[in-house]
């Protein structure tokens, strides 16, 4: 029970100085394989400060506190540091780092005593790889040589031009700058790995992003022709439907659809065709009642009989009853039993005449025409 609580609390310490240090974007990075620059640059100042922490012992017991300055130098270059990469500026931090602790370095062997440079200062030299790991893991990788080369040059100098203690004069006049040899293949050696390791590396991620990438692409595609090939069936049955007659029917397609916009276009297409049909039937009924009135009237002609028709159901009933109106008002009214045409009894001006079969048929009910000042019906 007890280890869960203390891994959890170290999470939630490392976490808070996330937060405290890390960009924003750099915090919703869990469970990725690659560490973001930001995090990995907040991950090394918090190195950087426990590293300053470790030193304030040795600044005090250096001779004549030398190395207190470039102590003091380093944590106010970190924190300036913390500020800019939780800013998002993770070069920048970086610069700051890899400026701040070559500058601590260099301070720490010119400010000997006397500028003297003794001969445990030589391990000194070594320390400057560190420089070479913030530089390579914050900055672009081709700068480590740059930086690498100025260690080298910056040692050798400093070995050469620094004037020496005994101690170290003798190892000089005995080796001669032979024991430099170590801390320049350290730079040199460091940096040449440091750098093909992380291009390498950098390769393979980028060759995993771009299968990924291709994997979803792939993905993607797949389902869009999916969807592509799902709408043109709907469209195609849609077509045949409609082929067949049926103009009640619609493309069911999403306005998300990569074919909505031909959906629409054939749900016009199919709206116009209807009302295309629907007026078709009309004239034809129309057309079909106009036959019908002229066979009737040939019919009446030629069998000497009264006019008689009934109503189609369509406009042209109106028409066709004021027709059979004004032919009864012009004709002699004197019908007889088993005529078409019969007066009616009322007032006003015109006479109302019920228009009925020649044969026996049950009289309709009378109708009230709007506009005139007699009563009449067409059955």
């Amino acid at each position: 029970m007890n280890k869960p609580k203390a891994g959890s609390s170290q999470r939630s310490l490392l976490g808070w100085w996330y937060r405290f240090s890390a960009p924003e974007e750099a915090l919703w990075s869990y469970g990725t394989a690659m560490i973001p620059r930001g995090k990995l640059a907040s991950i090394l100042l918090l190195i950087m400060l426990v590293s300053v922490g470790a030193f304030i012992p040795a600044a005090i017991t250096s001779d004549s506190l030398h190395i207190v300055p470039p102590l003091i130098g380093m944590f106010l270059a970190t924190c300036l540091a913390i500020v800019l990469n939780k800013l998002g500026h993770v070069t920048w931090a970086g610069i700051v780092l890899v400026a701040a602790f070559d500058c601590a370095m260099a301070e720490a062997l010119l400010s000997y005593p006397n500028f003297v440079l003794p001969q445990n200062a030589v391990p000194i030299y070594d320390m400057f790889v560190l420089s070479d790991i913030i530089a390579i893991s914050l900055l672009p990788i081709k700068s480590i040589f740059f930086i690498s080369s100025f260690h080298s040059i910056f040692m050798m100098a400093d070995i050469i031009l620094q004037p020496h203690t005994p101690d170290l004069q003798a190892l000089v006049d005995s080796t001669t700058y032979s024991f430099m040899v170590r801390p320049l293949c350290i730079q040199i050696i460091v940096a040449l790995i440091m750098y093909l390791w992380v291009r390498n590396t950098m390769k393979e991620l980028e060759r995993a992003n771009k299968a990924e990438v291709i994997a979803h692409l792939e993905h993607t595609i797949a389902l869009e022709r999916n969807d592509l090939q799902e709408g043109i069936q709907q469209l195609l049955y849609t077509l045949v439907e409609t082929a067949n007659g049926n103009l009640n029917i619609q493309a069911p397609l999403a306005q998300q659809h990569a074919l909505w916009k031909v959906g629409v276009g054939l749900n016009t297409l199919i709206a116009r065709l209807k009302r295309a049909e629907e007026s078709k039937q009309e004239l034809y009924i129309l057309k079909r009642e106009i036959y019908r009135l002229l066979a009737s009237m040939q019919e009446s002609k030629d069998e000497g009989r009264p006019l008689w028709l009934p109503p189609g159901g369509t406009d042209l009933d109106l028409i066709i009853s004021e027709l059979l109106f004004s032919i009864v008002s012009s004709s002699p009214q004197t019908p007889a039993h088993g005529s078409g045409i019969h007066p009616v009894q009322g007032s006003g001006q015109h006479k109302k005449v019920a228009l009925t079969p020649y044969v026996d048929q049950p009289t309709h009910p009378v109708q009230q025409h709007e506009g005139n000042n007699h009563q009449h019906f067409y059955s």
